[in-house]
């Protein structure tokens, strides 16, 4: 075999294993179901005692199931946190991703964090699903006074985003964002202990939820 042929095929070779290298470091890593539910919780109840040191336990809510009808029946979907403050209720979508977010208005964000790359849903349209069902609620239980405010928390402090936006914190600036919100006085204390009291009954589900349903067709 001629020197300069082999020196192709060395080169060749060198060239595929990088390529293998780069698509290793480079594919989206996936968790295992039990590590993205841990994680999440650990993440939920960060934000939840963030909240409750600004608010006090009584207008926190962790976890509540509004029911969403679809053609194929009533389903719940899962809320993360609310909390009900005097200017209206901060709807709390919680993710704990760290690292850098790439972020577009529009479109799948992605997480990088050391090697790892991460695709995921935009959580801002993702809770947009919970601020109608609450609408919804609020409306037929005649509450037409409180705003709703479509708000995601990073519960990490070390994640930094390619994009702001008012409605995207991270954990270190949730204290602010929340007191900014009850310096208002559109709800009455009064009105605030009906709302807060009416919300808790959502916090057991009765119907399939989206995420038995999906888990479910997998």
């Amino acid at each position: 075999m001629e020197r300069s042929t082999v020196i192709f095929i060395a080169i060749c070779a060198a060239t595929i294993a990088l390529y293998i290298l780069y698509l290793i470091r480079t594919t989206p890593k996936r968790r295992s179901l039990r590590e993205q539910r841990r994680y999440g919780a650990e993440s939920e109840w960060r934000v939840y005692n963030e909240l409750c040191r600004t608010l006090g336990s009584e207008r926190v809510i962790k976890t509540l199931y509004f029911p969403v009808p679809t053609k194929e029946g009533t389903f719940d979907t899962e809320v993360d946190c609310i909390c009900v403050t005097r200017q209206g209720i901060a709807v709390i979508e919680v993710k704990g991703s760290k690292g850098l977010i790439d972020n577009p208005e529009k479109g799948r964000w992605c997480q990088r964090h050391g090697d790892k790359v991460m695709y995921f849903d935009d959580p801002y349209e993702q809770n947009r699903t919970h601020v109608k069902a609450l609408q919804r609620i609020l409306d037929e239980k005649g509450f037409h006074k409180p705003h709703l405010y479509n708000t995601v928390v990073f519960s990490d402090s070390a994640v930094q985003f390619t994009h702001s936006y008012d409605w995207l914190l991270g954990i270190d600036e949730l204290d602010g964002y929340i007191r900014g919100l009850e310096s208002g006085n559109i709800l009455s204390r009064y009105e605030i202990k009906q709302l807060v009291r009416v919300l808790k009954h959502y916090r057991i589900p009765r119907n399939t939820t989206f995420k038995q349903k999906y888990r479910n067709r997998s």
